[in-house]
């Protein structure tokens, strides 16, 4: 994987800090996880890095605003990506923001916790292109995230091929109220 030094830093964590960090070999349950961490706090410019083929918590706890954007070339996309687990785990998008057509998850398998714990202000949303077709799990894709009241899952969000959802919303809110309980459940 080549990335920029000046925008990302290789992180660890252990395997079992997140439940839904699922891993196929119940001998690997306190593995070391390495992977590469937006260094900011405020999202500005980005270069996603080249051939990566997992985002893992790649922008774990930042802040996505207007001011955010996405360099537009053509290794900057997430073409050859098929692990999104926890890659927005507690991010803010603010008002208006929207992540950009190219963070294209068209070979993205596994969403887990992709959106954990995110916070969706006024007018953020995902964009029609978010494409979910070839997902088999989503357990804690939205998990304690809260959502606006005018949040709806774009076009391209097909749950055809998900084999595990479980608490895909679990602890989620609409405007400060639970999902469950305002009778808008996504």
């Amino acid at each position: 994987v080549l990335y920029r030094a000046d925008l990302f830093t290789v992180k660890t964590i252990k395997s079992n800090t997140f439940e839904f960090i699922n891993l196929f070999d119940s001998n690997d349950k306190d593995k070391d996880i390495h992977y590469l961490e937006y260094r900011n706090r405020y999202v500005t410019e980005v270069e996603l890095p080249i051939n990566m083929s997992s985002s893992f918590m790649l922008f774990r706890n930042k802040v996505f605003n207007d001011k955010s954007y996405f360099i537009d070339n053509r290794n900057n996309n997430l073409d050859g990506v098929f692990d999104t687990v926890a890659m927005f785990f507690n991010c803010t998008f603010e008002v208006g923001f929207c992540l950009p057509d190219l963070i294209n998850t068209k070979n993205s398998v596994n969403m887990n916790g992709m959106f954990y714990g995110a916070l969706f202000k006024d007018d953020s949303y995902l964009p029609n292109g978010f494409s979910t077709e070839n997902v088999i799990s989503m357990s804690y894709m939205f998990h304690r995230a809260e959502l606006h009241k005018n949040f709806s899952l774009p076009i391209g969000f097909n749950t055809k091929n998900v084999i595990d959802m479980s608490k895909m919303f679990k602890d989620a809110s609409m405007n400060g109220n639970s999902i469950f309980k305002t009778g808008c459940l996504i």
